[in-house]
């Protein structure tokens, strides 16, 4: 009798903690990835790519032109976009320079928002609509752990990417985090030919990523005239020119 109620009682245990699971992860990842385009650094990445039902975090001097070429990534798909910022008109985000990466207009949401905590909860509402393909958030400081775990749970509902920017900080983020990747993106001195210089250069730099060791780093560089993104060893030389970062704020 005692032996049939413990067996009762691990068969309840096992059903419960099977519903607890499928609460906290209610939809299993699709094995979709938003790709960058080079093979060394795609590659690298488990997804083969920036991966989809996941949040990412970006800090560094040129997070946001990362952010705007993850963002063209996108709509090159179609993928609406939803930008969310700070209600601020330092906040305003560039047009021209967001088509410079790809980024069409007619696909862009802006979300202006009063505070930290409205941007989380504009982020969490558009990670779960599945028709967007990117969710990027502006952020002052760091994302706490718990408020990270709210932005996984909701990017995987809708099978969505989300993109903490930390855009301009100075030093990497080190809090605990649910996100699956850091980066951290630095302007380079770019090489242009002849007068016109439509190249930018970054120092791209994989802090950390879920079953990858070690960090891991790129210099790339990305033209403007042919969009296209390229490693800095593959592109073609030209005369040093100072760094060169397309703005995407007033």
């Amino acid at each position: 009798m005692e032996k049939n109620l413990k067996a009762s009682r691990g068969k309840d245990l096992r059903a419960l903690k099977a519903q607890i699971h499928k609460i906290e992860r209610p939809k299993k990842r699709r094995s979709e990835s938003l790709t960058l385009g080079l093979k060394a650094i795609d590659s690298t990445l488990p997804e083969g790519g920036i991966a989809t039902s996941a949040v990412h975090e970006v800090t560094g001097s040129s997070g946001n032109g990362f952010a705007a070429f993850l963002a063209g990534q996108a709509c090159s798909i179609n993928r609406p976009i939803l930008w969310c910022v700070e209600d601020d008109s330092s906040k305003m985000l560039y047009g021209p320079g967001l088509v410079v990466f790809g980024v069409k207009m007619d696909l862009l949401i802006m979300a202006r928002c009063r505070g930290t905590d409205e941007i989380l909860w504009a982020m969490e509402e558009g990670l779960r609509e599945k028709s967007i393909g990117l969710v990027v958030g502006e952020l002052s400081k760091s994302v706490s752990l718990t408020a990270s775990r709210r932005l996984q749970l909701a990017a995987e509902a809708g099978c969505t990417i989300g993109l903490i920017l930390h855009d301009g900080a100075s030093e990497e983020i080190a809090a605990p985090s649910a996100v699956t990747t850091r980066w951290r993106v630095d302007s380079l001195p770019t090489l242009k030919s002849g007068t016109m210089n439509n190249k930018t250069r970054w120092g791209l730099s994989l802090c950390r990523c879920r079953s990858v060791t070690k960090k891991r780093s790129w210099d790339v560089e990305w033209d403007n005239a042919a969009n296209t993104l390229a490693l800095v060893s593959d592109a073609k030389c030209g005369t040093l020119a100072s760094p060169n970062q397309v703005c995407l704020k007033n």
